[in-house]
């Protein structure tokens, strides 16, 4: 029996370092779905030009008013830098830094380097986005807010970002009555000084799932196989991102019985669970981790034993298609068993 636990003790301590393997370990395709979570407004300018606020949730963005302060520094500054050669106007990337204390810097990406260096997760935003080539990043250190501009013609930066009250527009955002909890994007359509909301993106706050399961369960020192199914009402947040599951568990697995060293009776145990199982990742939409409680009651008729007896335990999931629950179950003699089961759901 010990040796049985130390075993299971040693797979969960595996999982674990796997999980945290899969997570730091992760390619840049798999950073442009994951890191990028910030709520978004975007601005859509005249001639295909565009504006993106992001940084914080659109609550906070909402009642950002810096913006056209900040985007006024940034084209003096960057007029002056191209002024005195130390910026050319066909930079394709330029950033553009606001410090707390006031102290302000330009960084540009020219020449070769910026003509042969691809960013992946960048190329696939661009063409889902449709943004031009030309992008300006201002980064507001304080309020933690970016706003990132993309120009078709990088010689009229002047008068695109002059021509866009940048508060107005974020106000007009403000006006749709949806909740904020579930959007998580908001297109503003620029048009002769006016703005109107010209989309919106979110996600459902809801999931319902059914799926059959098959798997192994350990109860002291009997192994025997498991099928079965679970059916679930799920939380996700406005990522798309599952947060929570409240569930119901049922699954059968036979007890051989032996004399002699043969077979000489099957029994087929139920088992029925309620589970809560809790998402501890849900900052990543790659490496959910899932942790949860389970409790319910075995029923048998042909073992007395485990006839409505009791059992309670904890669950993991890894972000796999298999769940590990460790099980305590306290039978009608009132002896407690120890058991451990893998489950790998369809």
């Amino acid at each position: 029996m010990k040796r049985t636990l130390l075993l299971a003790c040693g797979l969960l301590i595996a999982l674990f370092q796997t999980n945290l393997s899969a997570q730091t370990n992760t390619t840049a395709a798999d950073k442009s779905k994951t890191e990028y979570l910030n709520d978004t407004l975007m601005l859509l300018l005249p001639d295909g030009n565009k504006m993106i606020i992001t940084g914080k949730p659109l609550k906070t963005l909402m009642v950002y008013t810096q913006a056209d302060s900040i985007k006024e520094l940034f084209v003096n500054d960057y007029e002056k830098a191209i002024t005195s050669g130390t910026l050319t106007v066909d930079a394709p990337l330029i950033h553009y830094f606001v410090h707390p204390s006031g102290k302000r810097r330009l960084k540009a990406e020219v020449g070769e380097y910026a003509d042969n260096k691809v960013d992946v997760a960048y190329e696939i935003t661009r063409l889902n986005l449709d943004l031009p080539k030309y992008r300006y990043h201002i980064h507001d250190l304080q309020s933690e807010i970016e706003l990132q501009v993309y120009v078709q013609n990088p010689a009229q930066l002047r008068n695109i970002l002059s021509n866009i009250n940048v508060t107005a527009a974020i106000k007009a955002a403000g006006k749709e009555k949806r909740p904020l909890r579930k959007i998580v994007k908001t297109e503003i359509a620029a048009s002769n000084g006016q703005f109107k909301i010209d989309d919106i993106k979110g996600h459902t706050l809801q999931s319902i799932e059914i799926n059959p399961m098959i798997g192994v369960t350990l109860i002291g020192n009997v192994m025997a196989p498991v099928l079965g199914m679970n059916a679930s009402f799920g939380s996700k947040t406005k990522y798309g991102i599952s947060s929570y599951k409240i569930g119901y568990t049922l699954s059968a697995f036979p007890i051989v019985g032996l004399t002699g060293g043969e077979m000489s009776s099957v029994a087929f145990i139920q088992s029925h669970e309620i589970r809560f199982l809790k998402n501890l990742n849900t900052a990543s939409a790659n490496n959910p981790f899932w942790m949860g409680v389970q409790a319910g009651m075995l029923t048998c008729k042909d073992l007395a034993a485990y006839d409505n007896a009791i059992k309670a335990g904890v669950s993991f999931n890894t972000g796999s298609s298999f769940t590990y629950s460790f099980d305590y179950i306290r039978d009608n003699n009132k002896h407690g068993v120890f058991g451990f089961t893998v489950k790998l759901d369809f």
